[in-house]
C-alpha cells in the first residue's frame, strides 16, 4: 500500500506515479532479495492528489492504467462530497465503483 510520496511537497498526479514507479522498483528488488515473486503481492494505491479532481469515468481509466501496468489492484478515492481536491460528483464516483467494483 502506498500514497506516493511522502512529506509536504505537491501531490500532482505525475509526481505521485514517478514516486510510485521508485517505490515498485524498490519492493520488487526487495522481494527478489528473499527469493519471492512480487508478482504474487496485492497493491493498493490510496490517492491524496492536491489537484487532481476525477471528472469522469474516463478520466478515472487513463488516471489508473498506469498503475495497473505496476500491478495495482485497488485504488482508493475520497469520497467526492467534500471541498478541494477531492471533491466530485457523486454520480460519477458510482459510475467508477460500477464498473471497476461492480463490473
Amino acid at each position: 500500500m502506498t500514497i506516493g510520496p511522502t512529506g509536504n511537497g505537491p501531490r500532482k498526479p505525475d509526481l505521485v506515479l514517478k514516486s510510485v514507479r521508485r517505490q515498485v522498483e524498490q519492493l520488487d528488488e526487495a522481494c527478489r532479495a528473499v527469493d519471492r515473486d512480487p508478482a504474487g503481492l496485492g497493491r493498493t494505491i490510496l490517492w491524496t492528489w492536491t489537484e487532481t479532481i476525477v471528472e469522469s469515468v474516463d478520466q478515472f481509466d487513463e488516471l489508473v492504467a498506469p498503475y495497473e501496468s505496476l500491478g495495482f489492484d485497488q485504488f482508493v478515492l475520497h469520497h467526492p462530497s467534500q471541498s478541494g481536491p477531492y471533491r466530485g460528483d457523486d454520480r460519477v464516483f458510482e459510475r467508477i465503483a460500477e464498473r471497476h467494483v461492480l463490473g
